[in-house]
């Protein structure tokens, strides 16, 4: 599958379970959420104001640590819902660190 981007370059990219979503970095400091399925953006935030550098997920997938080139790190809650499939979105709240 192919997912078309039309907004600022990925710059770092995570799989989720079953490889039903990929989150994106990118180097707008945006992060967004695509289902593999139908290559549908799903979700996408701005959290950051330069590249986000680096994406991990917690291991139960329930978290997203991001990191960016404006030295901060955020951490979110993601939750899952199922209505015709995995739907993922992020909560309003966000943990930040700054150097």
């Amino acid at each position: 599958m192919v997912i078309p981007i039309t907004s600022s370059k990925i710059t770092s990219a995570v799989w989720g379970p079953y490889e039903e979503y990929i989150i994106t970095g990118h180097e707008n400091g945006e992060i967004c959420y695509y289902d593999l399925k139908t290559g549908e953006k799903v979700n996408a935030c701005k959290d950051h104001s330069k590249q986000i550098n680096d994406l991990q997920l917690s291991k139960d997938y329930s978290m997203l640590i991001s990191a960016s080139k404006d030295t901060t790190a955020k951490v979110r809650h993601l939750t899952q819902f199922n209505r015709n499939g995995l739907v993922i979105y992020l909560q309003l709240s966000v943990l930040a660190w700054t150097t």
